[in-house]
């Protein structure tokens, strides 16, 4: 591996990340008229990050900041259309059809969240 792979690999494991769901979260492209891009994306992106981590954690959320480990990243361009691939912490205590029910639920109150979403474990 060279050395800026080597870089990414570290900066990656510092995200320590515990029992790992891969997330892929299509959008409505268009919602009102407002057209999707990457900053709406991103705030509809920590709009749904906000209901999940309150649904699970409920005050200590809200009070303390305990949220899960997430790694986002939004791809997209004229041919393809936005969407945002996560790599998200499922926690012990939850089993994971409950976690994907939250997920899909959570995502699908957001304004830009569309239902086909995809939900793997790492």
């Amino acid at each position: 591996m060279d050395q800026k792979g080597d870089q990414l690999k570290e900066y990656v494991n510092e995200f320590l990340i515990r029992n790992p769901l891969s997330v892929t979260l299509t959008c409505r492209q268009r919602v009102n008229g407002e057209q999707l891009d990457e900053i709406s994306l991103s705030r509809n992106i920590t709009h749904f990050l906000n209901r999940l981590n309150y649904r699970i954690y409920k005050k200590k959320f809200s009070r303390f900041g305990k949220k899960l480990g997430v790694i986002s990243v939004i791809e997209g361009d004229d041919r393809v259309r936005l969407h945002c691939h996560l790599t998200l912490e499922k926690p012990d205590n939850i089993s994971s059809e409950e976690m994907q029910t939250l997920i899909r639920d959570c995502w699908e109150k957001t304004k830009f969240g569309y239902p086909n979403l995809e939900i793997n474990p790492v």
